[in-house]
C-alpha cells in the first residue's frame, strides 16, 4: 500500500473542497431559480445534476476523495481518475469556446460558482495531475470505458429531453439543428474527450 504524502493529500483536499463549495452554491443558484423551462424551484434545482458541467464536477470530487485515501488502486478506480480528468477538461473548453458569456449583473455567488466549476476547479485538477503526475496504468480496457461517461450522458441527455423537451446545452438539442450539425456537434465534443485521454495515455508513456 502506497502512502499518500501530506502535500499531495493537501493539494487534493483543496480541490475537492472547491468541488462540494462550487457544486453548493450553483445548487443554491439552481434552486432559487423561478424562470426557465420549469416551474417549480425544485425542479430547476434537481435539473442542474443533469449537465455535463455538475456530472464532471462530481467525478473530480469522488477521484480526489479517492486519491486522499491510502488504498490499493483498483481499475475502476483508474477509470474514474481518466473519465474525471477528461471530461472536466473537455467542460473547460466546450465553456471556453461556445458558452461562456460576460458577468452582467450577476450575484457574486453565481460569479463564484461559475469561475470555480468552469474554470478553476478544470484547471487546477489537470495541474494538480501534471504536478504529482499520478499514476495511471492505462490501457485498451480504461481507455475504452473512459468513454462510458460520455457516452451514457449524450444517450441519458437525448431520451430525456425526448420527453420533457429540454435539453441542457443548445448544441446538443437535435430540435435547433440539421441532424448532420447535430452529428458534427456531438462529434467535436467527443473529439476533445478523447484529445484529454490521448494526453493521458501520452503523459502515461512519459
Amino acid at each position: 500500500m502506497k502512502k499518500v504524502s501530506l502535500s499531495k493529500q493537501l493539494v487534493y483536499r483543496i480541490l475537492a473542497s472547491l468541488c462540494i463549495i462550487g457544486l453548493t452554491l450553483e445548487t443554491y443558484v439552481s434552486f432559487s431559480r423561478k424562470t426557465g423551462h420549469f416551474d417549480s424551484s425544485l425542479e430547476n434545482g434537481l435539473n442542474f445534476f443533469a449537465f455535463f458541467t455538475a456530472q464532471s464536477a462530481i467525478l473530480v470530487l469522488l477521484s480526489s476523495m479517492m486519491l486522499i485515501k491510502q488504498h490499493k488502486q483498483t481499475t475502476l478506480h483508474h477509470i474514474l481518475h481518466v473519465s474525471s480528468l477528461a471530461a472536466i477538461g473537455t467542460t473547460f473548453i466546450i465553456h471556453r469556446l461556445y458558452l461562456a458569456a460576460p458577468y452582467t449583473n450577476q450575484p457574486v455567488h453565481v460569479i463564484i460558482s461559475d469561475g470555480l466549476l468552469h474554470v478553476v476547479i478544470p484547471l487546477l485538477a489537470w495541474i494538480v495531475w501534471l504536478l504529482f503526475r499520478e499514476p495511471i496504468p492505462f490501457n485498451k480496457r480504461v481507455a475504452f470505458y473512459s468513454f462510458a461517461f460520455p457516452t451514457l450522458w449524450i444517450l441519458f441527455t437525448l431520451a430525456r429531453g425526448k420527453i420533457i423537451g429540454f435539453y441542457p446545452y443548445t448544441h446538443f438539442d437535435p430540435t435547433l439543428s440539421s441532424l448532420s450539425n447535430f452529428v458534427i456537434k456531438i462529434a467535436a465534443s467527443y473529439v476533445v474527450y478523447a484529445v484529454f485521454v490521448g494526453i493521458i495515455a501520452w503523459r502515461r508513456a512519459q
